[in-house]
């Protein structure tokens, strides 16, 4: 499902990811199965999509008291990943947005899945962030 957003003529897509579920570890439930961000640019005067796709480190999950987070990381490679973190005792998200080493952006709200991911994702592509262009070969940077 995704939500379209026109500003000017650059046309910003945010897309809502499904719920991570793995049969014997209900406590993953509470995180998406991957994140997309994605653009439409004008590269060469002509309009091109581009995107990040985030999947889950399992070996990053960690559990302190009401708090749970794991990192995504970039398929495409390069020091992109995500923090997503979800506190079980009032139910809200968090998302960081990592890009060599810097924060590129956040995302907090309630416990509404839609709409976190809804502003998380349309922060889009970041300067430097590894993504896939036209869905045809892996490029660097927007």
């Amino acid at each position: 499902m995704g939500i379209e957003h026109n500003l000017k003529n650059e046309q910003l897509l945010s897309f809502i990811p499904h719920r991570l579920e793995i049969e014997g570890l209900p406590e993953l439930c509470h995180f998406p199965f991957n994140v997309l961000f994605a653009n439409y640019t004008m590269k060469d005067g002509k309009q091109v999509f581009s995107s990040a796709l985030y999947k889950p480190d399992f070996y990053t999950y960690k559990k302190d008291g009401h708090l749970s987070c794991m990192r995504y990381h970039n398929i495409y490679g390069g020091d992109c990943y995500l923090v997503i973190t979800h506190n079980k005792n009032n139910g809200r998200y968090c998302g960081e947005k990592f890009v060599n080493g810097k924060s590129v952006g956040l995302a907090s709200g309630g416990d509404n899945w839609d709409l976190f991911f809804a502003h998380f994702t349309i922060l889009g592509l970041a300067n430097g962030e590894q993504c896939q262009f036209d869905n045809t070969e892996k490029l660097e940077g927007v």
